[in-house]
């Protein structure tokens, strides 16, 4: 009887209280309102090169936000405007990202010669960005390794490793790889470094990582474009950020730490057994400086 009596009452509270929760007297009572989801605006994180070949290619990483695939409605090269030539690739789930991929009629005449300033545009969500930069030749602005030469490429061991290499008149800095074997005192480690220089020569000390240097290969890219170390690009606008180059192509170079009963023939400018693209060498400062 008293459980019948407690569930009547707790009813009639029930219904006087929803009777009294109205618009007016109700202050804490939810307001219906309309939901307005409004488009999210992505900002655009874009690496990539432009280069002729002797036509004018670029190729560019365009990142979201938070993992998010970015909105890329089109992009131009100069004049040229496509809304077509890209393709969505993955590095990992979590971190997709949107593949520029777009080269100009192989006809001449075309649309940049080498030393000429370069424009790349992207549009997406009404907004757009644009990066300039000094386009450089692929196959004209190339640089020569001079030291070593062909017959210097010993050096006794606790020497440093002396490099240098001829100017480019278009390029602005060289990006550096470096691939060396240290001694661990068992089996030597193989490990890259990646450095730039606005110079034309390069030293590697006789040790590094507190091991000693046994032998180091070098790649040389002439580049322009914004200071690797510097956090500020040259894309320009209200939707992108990031870091627009231009490049050649690299020249190789090996120097080895031995003794005189231990000479090693070293071929310069051999890059059959280790190519390394200028991509890579991008890649490989953008992790080392970001």
């Amino acid at each position: 009887m008293r459980r019948l009596v407690f569930l009547f009452g707790f009813m009639i509270v029930a219904l006087l209280i929803a009777a009294g929760c109205g618009d007016d007297d109700c202050p804490s009572c939810p307001a219906e309102v309309d939901t307005v989801y409004l488009p999210e605006e992505r900002m655009v994180w874009a690496d990539g090169y432009i280069a002729l070949w002797p036509y004018t290619w670029v190729g560019i990483d365009c990142f979201g936000n938070g993992g998010a695939i970015p909105r890329i409605d089109s992009f131009g090269v100069g004049d040229s405007v496509t809304t077509e030539s890209w393709h969505t690739w993955w590095w990992h789930e979590s971190d997709p990202y949107i593949y520029l991929d777009w080269s100009e009629d192989e006809t001449e005449p075309f649309m940049y010669e080498s030393g000429d300033l370069a424009t790349v545009t992207i549009w997406g969500n009404n907004m757009s960005g644009s990066a300039t930069v000094v386009i450089l030749s692929y196959d004209d602005d190339v640089t020569d390794i001079v030291v070593p030469s062909g017959s210097d490429t010993i050096v006794p061991p606790g020497s440093e490793m002396e490099f240098s290499w001829s100017r480019v008149t278009n390029a602005e800095w060289y990006g550096i790889e470096l691939l060396c074997q240290l001694d661990t005192g068992f089996v030597p480690f193989e490990r890259s470094y990646y450095t730039y220089t606005f110079d034309t020569a390069f030293t590697v000390p006789s040790t590094m990582d507190n091991m000693t240097v046994l032998q180091c290969d070098i790649w040389v890219l002439p580049t322009t474009g914004p200071d690797p170390e510097s956090g500020l690009g040259n894309w320009e606008g209200d939707y992108v950020a990031g870091k627009l180059y231009s490049v050649s192509q690299t020249a190789y170079s090996r120097v080895a730490f031995v003794g005189p009963a231990q000479r090693m023939p070293v071929a310069i400018n051999d890059q059959s057994g280790t190519p390394r693209t200028p991509a890579s060498i991008l890649k490989g400062l953008r992790n080392t400086y970001r």
